[in-house]
């Protein structure tokens, strides 16, 4: 900054020897700025404050980095110079406020607070790396370690730029010379750190980004890592995320600022004005001190382990080794499969290493479904996934560890430290496979090609056990034999299955073939390229593939999602889903899955279905949903009489047995409902009307008291009469919504002022009377309010949310489970099995599952028609059916 006044834009070329001895003699009450190195006169209060709020801030990030126990040790070192620089250049601010004309407070302010926010952005920078490992470090383009690796890189070099720039400066004031050189790197530094926090910032932000897409593309369990689920809800945790991104934009502003500052020149505007430097260098840099300071890491990370940054010989968890332990934090282990036993029984061996990170003995859990063992150094038992079942042993005499720790440690990665073998080993760790978990012990030996870059690795095993079409191609005679060269190569694929076929009206699932492989599994037809020819059909040739891929997937155990946004473009994918679920003989095994698909688009779904039962109603009898089939059922039976006047609507329901008979079952049901509830709306008697007196038999005078209320229900019943037969009720199209729904309502919903004026023409009365007898319908009124509310028609069954899109017809249908047509009793004769020695194995369960799915598809197939035709002949319309009887007497 330059001088002001006489000393603003002096000649360096002229010696300044008199002025400078002149400005030595200036005070505030003799010079003003005159001659000062500042535009105004820092205000001494509020530096006083930016002081005391920096070196408490200070203090506290000292006291927090102690009580994280070294966890977070580089982030409070960081946390506490950069406060101590803020107060060191503030206490600058203070002594210029009596002394302007000196340079030592000038450039201690402008060197301090120019670097500080660089060891605050520094602390911000390690933290992104323990963020991501707590989310799941597959969701970042880069590994935790880099993270901080690259930005504290460039907040060093930035810092060293600011200090060399400062440094200079200060030199060339002193030897009145231009400070213009120390100046510019000051900016050239200042420009380094915004485009470090910039980057920063953008790869935060993408990480967040691919986080989210992930959880919603794959869900939680597989997008996020399960060791820091209870982490992640805390609240302390939550807001430490918060306060990161407040602090780091807070330093980005500051740092636009400055160098916006610096640019301008030193006696440009932003220098001049005091409330800039208050409020965009002091306020906002104290704002992200203390959030940090409310939310550490040392605190909202709690006890859980985190992986040091830094590197060095720790253990996980940032202990130090002691002396002659092992080094190594995580060490993957290859197994040493062996069979023991004609039945095959699998296991995986691998020895305790004592001693490693203080521990006796130290924990082994599996982590890795049947290919890698993980060592941590932790202090809890193992968790081991549902694969296994652990179980400890005493070591065999006869195993040689030493040998066989030294084997496993040659399958170690070069970098990997070495390792001593273990002086002493007691005991033994076995992982027994579940029945559920053989196939993750087999090669992928099944190669399906659908198209071009739709190659895929599957187990023959898993696919036949899904499937009753693989189940007929992956047999052994169809397999290849491979020769010795083949094995060798580690050739392991036996059958390969190719699309030869997309979707058509000959292939309604398109058409999958067994290509013959010779034994050098090769194909024997001697073809490079596809079958299926994609040209002029990507769109359809990707859904198809998609839709393949999806099957192949579930059966995995992979969810399977339908990404439509409209529901109308939903219904042909699950179409499309179901054909080549009953291509390939699966339907029973991805029905759920898609019954979930489809459930998660919520009101979506349930507005579809409102609008067109038909298809939806097909989806659901195909998939089993029970669900999405009582929810068809329930708009079928409401708005049947408007449905059955299409004879498309008829010809799509005779297309499933049974169910039109099933939704004129509860259509009856439903108008059953309105005539009971007719009936005791036009039997009711409101209040003591029937006995208006105690005393038996009661005189004419009683009755006559009650005169008026006689009139106001014989009115209501006149209105009601009235709408009953111009089939408002439940003969109406809508089985009485609309008169139901406005008795329920009562007041003002129906026979308002309009009605009742039309009564009192035809019986004229005086007014008094008049109000008393609307008084008595309004009391009528509420009395049938309560009577609709026992009948329950009212009330939506529907989970479709009637409140915010409303039907005209009634929902209040009660659809039962034992109605559901795919469970009907199985009519085939049962034979009881012969008594035998063993209870059925897996072979024999696939099989009979095999034969159940064949029987499924066989019914679908030959149900006959005709009698399905006669049923529906025979079935009656319940408004029609007198009157063609009496025509037929």
């Amino acid at each position: 900054m330059e001088r002001s006044n006489a000393a603003t834009n002096p000649d360096f070329n002229e010696p300044l020897t008199s002025v400078y001895t002149w400005i030595q003699a200036c005070t505030w009450e003799t010079c003003g700025l005159k001659g000062s190195y500042w535009n105004y006169r820092p205000n001494k209060a509020i530096n006083f404050a930016f002081a005391i709020l920096f070196g408490l801030s200070a203090l506290v990030f000292l006291t927090q980095g102690f009580a994280s126990k070294k966890k977070w040790l580089g982030f409070s070192i960081a946390m506490v110079c950069g406060c101590v620089l803020e107060v060191i250049g503030y206490t600058g601010r203070i002594l210029a406020w009596d002394d302007m004309y000196s340079q030592a407070p000038f450039l201690i302010q402008i060197i301090c607070l120019t670097i500080a926010p660089a060891f605050l952005a520094a602390g911000i920078y390690l933290c992104l790396s323990r963020i991501v490992t707590a989310f799941g470090t597959s969701n970042s383009r880069i590994s935790p370690r880099a993270y901080p690796l690259i930005f504290v890189t460039c907040d060093v070099v930035s810092l060293i730029l600011q200090a060399a720039g400062g440094g200079i400066a200060s030199v060339k004031t002193q030897a009145h010379e231009d400070p213009k050189l120390g100046n510019n790197i000051m900016i050239a530094g200042l420009s380094v750190q915004v485009a470090t926090l910039l980057v920063f910032m953008l790869l935060a932000l993408d990480f967040a980004v691919r986080t989210m897409g992930r959880v919603g593309q794959i869900g939680r369990e597989q997008a996020l890592d399960q060791r820091y689920v209870e982490l992640r809800k805390n609240w302390a945790f939550k807001g430490f995320l918060i306060a990161l991104a407040l602090s780091t934009l807070c330093i980005f502003t500051r740092c636009v600022f400055r160098v916006a500052e610096l640019s301008d020149g030193w006696s440009g505007h932003l220098m001049k004005v005091q409330g800039y430097f208050i409020g965009l260098e002091g306020a906002i840099i104290v704002v992200a001190a203390f959030l940090l300071n409310f939310f550490h890491p040392g605190l909202c990370f709690g006890e859980t382990p985190a992986a040091g940054v830094t590197g060095g010989r720790k253990c996980w968890g940032g202990r130090k080794a002691a002396s002659g332990q092992s080094s190594v934090e995580e060490l993957r282990i290859r197994e040493d499969m062996a069979q023991e036993g004609e039945g095959g029984t699998q296991y995986i061996w691998a020895c305790f290493v004592l001693r490693v990170c203080d521990m006796q003995p130290p924990v082994v859990p599996i982590t890795m479904p049947l290919f890698h063992l993980t060592l941590h150094c932790r202090r809890h038992p193992a968790t081991l996934p549902r694969f296994f079942a652990l179980k400890m042993r005493p070591v065999p005499p006869q195993y040689d560890f030493t040998i066989k720790y030294q084997r496993a440690c040659s399958l170690l990665p070069p970098t990997t430290p070495s390792i001593q073998p273990p002086s002493s080993i007691t005991t033994l760790l076995v992982a027994t496979t579940l029945p559920h978990s053989i196939t993750m012990n087999q090669d992928e030996d099944v190669e399906i090609l659908l198209g071009h870059k739709r190659r895929y690795k599957f187990h023959s095993g898993n696919l036949a056990r899904n499937s009753t079409l693989f189940a007929e191609m992956l047999t052994e005679p169809r397999a290849a034999a491979l020769n010795a060269k083949a094995k060798s190569a580690g050739i392991k694929i036996k059958w390969l299955i190719e699309l030869t076929h997309l979707p058509s009206e000959n292939f309604p699932a398109g058409n999958l073939q067994l290509v013959h492989l010779n034994q050098l599994g090769e194909r024997a037809d001697g073809r490079s390229g596809m079958i299926v020819n994609e040209n002029g059909r990507i769109p359809q040739a990707s859904k198809v593939f998609a839709h393949y891929e999806s099957i192949f997937y579930a059966f995995y155990g992979k969810d399977l999602t339908i990404d439509a946004n409209d529901m109308a473009e939903a219904l042909p994918e699950c179409h499309s889903l179901l054909q080549i679920s009953e291509y390939l003989g699966c339907t029973g095994i991805i029905s759920k899955p898609i019954e979930v698909a489809l459930l998660k688009h919520g009101q979506d779904l349930f507005r579809s279905i409102q609008s067109n039962p038909c298809p939806w109603v097909h989806v659901a009898y195909d998939i089993r949903s029970e669900a999405m089939f009582k929810e068809c059922m329930i708009h079928f039976a409401g708005n049947w009489k408007n449905f059955k006047k299409t004879p498309a609507v008829l010809e799509s329901v005779r297309e499933i047995p049974g169910l039109r008979l099933l939704i004129e079952k509860y259509h009856r049901a439903l108008i059953l409902q309105g005539k009971g509830l007719e009936l005791a709306i036009m039997s009711h008697y409101p209040g003591k009307m029937d006995k208006p007196s105690e005393d038996i038999p009661i005189k004419r005078e009683a009755y006559s008291k009650d005169i008026l209320v006689w009139m106001a229900l014989s009115f209501f019943r006149h209105w009601v009469g009235q709408r009953l037969l111009l089939e408002k009720g439940r003969n109406g199209a809508d089985c009485g919504y609309e008169l139901y729904k406005a008795m329920g309502a009562a007041g003002e919903a129906y026979i308002d002022k309009t009605v009742i004026n039309q009564f009192h023409t035809k019986f004229p009365m005086t007014k008094k009377a008049m109000n008393v007898l609307e008084n008595h319908l309004f009391e009528i009124k509420e009395c049938i309010k309560a009577i609709i509310e026992e009948h329950q028609v009212l009330v939506s069954t529907t989970q479709l949310d009637v409140s915010r899109f409303p039907v005209n017809y009634l929902t209040c249908t009660v659809f039962k489970k034992k109605d559901l047509p795919w469970l009907k009793d199985d009519t085939t004769p049962r034979v009881l099995p012969a008594k035998r020695e063993y209870k059925p194995g897996g072979n024999e369960i696939a099989r009979q599952n095999l034969e159940t799915a064949k029987r499924a598809q066989a019914r679908a197939l030959f149900e006959d028609e005709d009698d399905e035709e006669d049923s529906f002949d025979r079935d009656l319309d319940i408004e029609e059916s007198p009157a063609k009887r009496k025509r037929t007497d």
